[in-house]
């Protein structure tokens, strides 16, 4: 097959404005954990990306679009595998990020995206997730060129890195208060500053002071930082 070909065997790639690299994308609907999550005010999962702004404005033109990808993967996941390999190696990134929006659907599924960075050791493939019994069941075969990076439930928590060889944190800039018996939210810094007394600043992702752009920042993709907390947006 030729790229075409390929690219519309996986059901297309996408490439958000944040990132300067290809991305993959799943309804974030179809999140295992991620629908048990977003119910909880205190989750990440309560206020995801992946269902409002840009995804929301589109949503006609993208949801069926990462359907199709879920039902392709679904219907022959040794094929996807097979395809979104050649398809790597043919167009020779760099880097590629799993999952602009939804997650990981099944061990299967991530053993199939650990062939696929074996397959293409020169790129650097960012995996982040909340699919913890999965990360738990592959994590000792994962290659030196796959950042699996495993989120946090809750919003303004961190994972141990014991546990967690790379995870990452989402802190809050608003909280609720209650004036006169009446819940209002409120801006705030605490939680960041918090976060900056304990851990350091170089732990934050600086893309929220560059308009949510990540420029040429390759931090999430490195398997040598164990920590990375993302500002709310």
């Amino acid at each position: 097959m030729n790229i075409g070909e390929l690219t519309k065997s996986v059901g297309g790639l996408t490439k958000t404005s944040k990132m300067n690299c290809y991305s993959y994308s799943l309804p974030e609907t179809e999140c295992k954990t991620g629908n048990k999550l977003k119910n909880n005010p205190y989750s990440v999962c309560s206020n995801c990306y992946a269902g409002k702004n840009f995804y929301k404005v589109y949503e006609k033109t993208i949801k069926p679009a990462q359907y199709n990808r879920l039902n392709i993967l679904l219907n022959d996941l040794k094929n996807w595998g097979g395809n979104f390999s050649a398809l790597i190696l043919r167009k020779k990134f760099k880097k590629f990020r799993w999952f602009d929006s939804g997650d990981i659907q099944s061990v299967e599924h991530a053993k199939e995206m650990i062939k696929i960075a074996e397959n293409n050791p020169d790129t650097k493939f960012w995996l982040p997730t909340k699919e913890y019994a999965i990360y738990h069941t592959i994590k000792n075969s994962i290659p030196k060129n796959l950042c699996v990076r495993v989120s946090h439930p809750l919003k303004n928590a961190v994972l141990s890195s014991e546990k967690y060889k790379n995870h990452s944190a989402v802190l809050a800039t608003t909280k609720i208060i209650e004036i006169d018996g009446k819940e209002i939210k409120v801006k705030t810094n605490e939680y960041i500053n918090k976060f900056i007394a304990k851990y350091g600043e170089d732990k934050i992702c600086q893309a929220y002071k560059n308009d949510g752009n990540c420029g040429t920042c390759e931090k999430c993709f490195d398997t040598n930082i164990d920590l990375i907390a993302y500002i709310e947006h």
